[in-house]
């Protein structure tokens, strides 16, 4: 599915960078800029223009305190803040090749202004019946939809908001849908529909209300990828005076010098293995629940967001614990020393080793972390926002889950912005030839949607609910998604493929209200590391102060100082207050330039000037406290024509070639003739019952009243199995498979007169009767119901197993003897080691599971001497039989698995569901423990092997 790793993955450095700068220089005055400045306010804010427009700049003295704190903000904005915004900062592309003399960056004076027709704009476009048809504009389904009993379902967008619209069911609408599932001419549409028979006579007002209720859409509605949308319609631009405007500026001379970057690999492994990764509780949930409804068979993607055919973002439950080993991984796996509680106990052991000292440095490689964070690789593309002062370069952002995040947006700039992107998205491709990419193309706000309008950059795209200009479009009815193995898989019917989303934008997904776009949008960093950012005050909230972290020459989280305003003023009047703050940052020693602010909201001060501090002071008035940090300022790393020097910040695009995603096993379709019911409800062959009771009480169901029903009824019961289950609540699941069906009443009668006392008392607190949903998909059709006769055996062997109360380490010894039975009897395949090899990964993913530490194997260590020293468990000669049978039964399932790539995965269900069986609680912690005694004892075989030594044979497990 994807690999995991603890390697150094090494990065290489694109040799094409993107600069951003300012629109003036660092030495530039509002007086000589002023006119410019008016001029890059009219084309952003067009309501604070008209007050000044006719202001000059020696007049600007005599606006009003606000006014002329709003000019010092869009001119401070103009001047420090490389964030592209208009004209107020603009980019371009610089090589990065060896320093010589040429390792300055020379620009154009002049901004390059690409200007396009405002986003909001589109509202006005009116689209009627007569244009569809008089031009026969092509047509495009919204290819959401999905059929609910009678009724069509489908996403729609009305009054800002997406919701679940519904249609009666009707053939020929999913007709007309079908045939544009990818753009088609409006002729094209009807000459088809005539080909199936249809009556077309009236076909122009079907389509007219397929428009306005948003299941078609028109060659003329909005399309966010591809060509750029108004110019696709043929719009006159000076006829629409708001812009969106790319801001460029033309490189003259010079690349950036590679040496500057030679610490960022080094850098970046670091991160890796230090940084902690987030779950995405959403996705983590959704997974959850998909598994629990659908275990892992694949079903269609809208089917599984329906809120009644599917499942939803919805939270889960946790669970309890009894053994002293167990309770410590627990509480470790669920709540313990996690990489970020240890992080922030690093971090603070750092910030508290000696008084607090502006002058302070936290070296990043000097920090001492027990725990390795990174279990997940590196995407393929990622990136690197820094910016570069004289002697230190400042990491502004690093990471996440693809470079064209940031890429995307300039794209509409020319055809050299799309060609890197477009390089960047087949890098990632090529690495991983197993899967397909795709871009997500989702419209929702108008006054946001301009930074997400790009050009084509991944070869396939979904578009939601707007318009497609790709050919051949992928469409949401033909993706397929699955919950396997803990992680989300979609798939392409069309192209039988695994599918990865990409968002080539920096919109920030979290603001939808579309479940489906958060989904696409959350899968992105699945299985990936895409978070390197480490930041002191993020881990640490609410300090005074907080030293620079660095590494080498890169500044990772700058200094940090917190000031409040009410400790400036004791009543004072303002000029008091200046002088108040000037000495408050004199002495907390804050640098003289820093920042305030957040993101593209970032203002720069120089505490060396008053009219900074004026505005300072008004901007600490209205927050009430802040944290100002450091701000590096370069002399000349980049200048234009005339020597003027800028703030640039350098986007650097980071790769690796190594294969992160792969392709799933897919099961081949099914025929009618082997297929298999899958949901079985009462009245027929399966009984299944839920049967609800502590987990301290399960055994005792299980012994005294559910293994002597079975042995009683006999007679009438083909096969049954039992399952250990925590969903709702803990409660055995109990499946009995009857010869006659209608003899249901006997087990049921006999089941509940059984535990009439313990229902009675609460001991069983429910009890219910429900529809057994056979794991079809995990299994297969071919092999179901061997795995239901394996289950039986398995089910048979342990309540015997339980009923004379084994100890923990003694149904550990017969799980690895098991293992050992298998292994010997070779099921998998014919090579030597596969069975070790299977074992060792399974085991080091349970490890991982439960972030074991070097303290917790030396717990492991210590527990596996007490395992070594247990007597070995005797068997009654019942339960030795029903041991032979069971050993039968698991090795002649694994080995009638096809294909033989699925016995791996059968062979971890298998053993997986035994120790279900066998364990009341914490099942997956004791499952851990018995592999990694498993891992050690077949290593102890292997040392014998290899010395050629060998111990007397071991006293097999006996008979009474």
């Amino acid at each position: 599915m994807c690999q995991n790793t603890l390697k150094h993955m090494k990065v290489t450095i694109h040799p094409t960078a993107l600069f951003r700068v300012p629109l003036f220089p660092l030495n530039a005055t509002l007086e000589q800029s002023w006119e410019e400045l008016k001029t890059a306010i009219s084309l952003s804010s067009t309501e604070f223009y008209k007050n000044i427009k006719d202001i000059k700049a020696d007049q600007l003295d005599t606006l009003t305190t606000a006014m002329q704190y709003t000019i010092w903000k869009y001119f401070n904005r103009a001047k420090y803040r490389a964030t592209p915004y208009a004209s107020f900062a603009g980019v371009g592309l610089c090589p990065i090749g060896k320093g010589d003399a040429s390792s300055q960056l020379q620009i154009d004076g002049q901004q390059v202004l690409h200007s396009f027709i405002d986003w909001p704009y589109k509202e006005q476009i009116k689209i009627t019946i007569d244009e569809i048809v008089d031009k026969d504009l092509k047509l495009f389904a919204n290819s959401s939809y999905y059929k609910f009993q009678e009724l069509i379902r489908y996403i729609t967008h009305l009054d800002g908001e997406f919701q679940i619209s519904e249609l009666d069911w009707d053939e020929m609408l999913i007709t007309i849908l079908e045939i544009c599932e990818h753009p088609i001419p409006y002729s094209t549409m009807v000459t088809a529909l005539r080909d199936k028979n249809y009556v077309t006579e009236d076909i122009a007002t079907l389509i007219e209300q397929m428009v306005e209720l948003q299941l078609l859409l028109s060659s003329k509605h909005p399309n966010l990828i591809g060509e750029e949308y108004f110019n696709r319609i043929n719009l006159q631009s000076e006829n629409y005076p708001d812009k969106y405007i790319i801001a460029e500026r033309k490189l003259i001379s010079g690349h950036l010098d590679e040496s500057l970057f030679k610490n960022l690999d080094e850098l970046i492994n670091l991160l890796h293995n230090l940084v902690p990764q987030t779950e995405n509780e959403p996705l983590k949930q959704f997974i959850n629940r998909l598994s629990q409804k659908f275990g892992e068979e694949e079903i269609p993607l809208m089917q599984a967001l329906d809120p009644e055919l599917g499942v939803g973002f919805d939270d889960l439950e946790e669970s309890d614990h009894p053994d002293p080993l167990i309770n410590k991984l627990i509480a470790k796996k669920n709540t313990g020393k996690t990489a970020e509680t240890e992080l922030k106990t690093t971090l603070l052991s750092a910030l508290l080793n000696g008084q607090p000292n502006p002058d302070q440095i936290i070296q990043l490689d000097q920090l001492q972390s027990g725990t390795q964070s990174a279990k997940l690789p590196l995407p393929n593309t990622l990136s690197a926002l820094l910016t570069i002062g004289d002697e230190y370069i400042s990491v502004d952002s690093l990471g996440g889950n693809n470079a064209n995040t940031l890429l995307g947006r300039f794209t509409l700039a020319g055809k050299k912005y799309t060609g890197l992107s477009r390089e960047l998205a087949a890098i990632e491709q090529q690495a991983n030839p197993e899967v397909l990419f795709f871009d997500i193309a989702y419209i929702a706000e108008n006054n946001v949607d301009n930074i997400s309008r790009r050009s084509v950059v991944y070869p396939m795209q979904v578009s939601l609910l707007n318009y497609d200009t790709t050919e051949q479009p992928l469409t949401l009815n033909d993706i397929m998604i699955s919950a396997q193995r803990g992680w989300l898989i979609l798939r392409s019917k069309k192209h039988n493929k695994r599918l990865i989303p990409r968002l080539a934008t920096a919109y920030n997904y979290s603001r939808s209200d579309l479940s489906l776009f958060r989904l696409l949008c959350a899968m992105q960093n699945q299985g990936i590391t895409a978070n390197l950012a480490l930041d002191l005050q993020a881990i640490l909230p609410d300090a005074a102060f907080y030293p620079r972290l660095q590494f080498k020459n890169f500044i990772l989280s700058p200094r940090k100082w917190k000031i409040v305003f009410k400790d400036l003023t004791n009543n004072h009047a303002t000029p008091l207050i200046e002088e108040s703050l000037k000495l408050q940052l004199e002495k907390l020693k804050v640098s003289r330039y820093f920042k305030a602010g957040f993101a593209d909201q970032t203002l720069c001060f120089d505490r060396e000037k008053s009219a900074d501090l004026s505005a300072f002071l008004q901007y600490l008035r209205k927050q009430k406290s802040t944290y100002v940090e450091e701000a590096l300022l370069p002399s000349s790393l980049v200048q234009d024509s005339q020597g003027k020097p800028y703030l640039g910040q350098y986007l650097l695009s980071l790769t690796h070639k190594e294969q992160i995603y792969r392709q799933t096993y897919v099961p081949a379709p099914h025929t009618d003739e082997n297929c298999i019911q899958k949901n079985i409800p009462p009245g027929q062959d399966w009984l299944y019952f839920e049967i609800y009771t502590h987990p301290q009480r399960s055994n005792q169901v299980l012994t005294n009243h559910i293994q002597p029903l079975v042995d009683e009824y006999s007679a009438l019961i083909k096969k049954w199995f039992f399952i250990r289950y925590n969903e709702y609540g803990q409660h055995i699941r109990l499946r009995i498979q009857l010869n006659d069906p209608t003899n249901a009443h006997y087990i049921t009668a006999a089941l509940t007169e059984g535990l009439k006392q313990e229902i009675q008392s609460g001991v069983v607190s429910e009890f219910l009767i429900k529809t057994y949903k056979r794991e079809i998909t995990r299994y297969g059709h071919a092999g179901i119901e061997a795995v239901e006769s394996h289950f039986s055996k398995d089910s048979d062997y342990v309540t015997a197993l339980l009923a004379t109360n084994p100890s923990t380490n003694q149904l550990y010894q017969l799980c690895i003897t098991l293992a050992q039975d298998i292994d010997k009897a070779g099921v998998l395949t014919s090579k030597d080691d596969e069975f070790t090899y299977v074992i060792n990964k399974v085991s080091t993913y349970f490890n991982e599971e439960h972030q074991l530490e070097a303290a917790d194997y030396k717990e492991l260590n210590i527990a596996y001497k007490k395992f070594k020293a247990e007597p070995e468990i005797i068997l009654t000669q019942a339960q030795q039989f029903l041991r032979q049978r069971f050993t039968q039964s698991f090795n002649q399932t694994i080995a009638g698995c096809q294909p033989a790539i699925k016995r791996r995965q059968l062979l971890g269900d298998l053993i997986h569901m035994h120790i279900n069986r066998l364990s009341s609680t914490n099942q997956r912690s004791h499952e851990m423990i018995m592999y990694y005694f498993l891992t050690k004892e077949l290593q102890r075989e292997k040392a014998k092997q290899k010395n050629n030594f060998f111990d007397l044979p071991k006293t097999p497990v006996g008979v009474k």
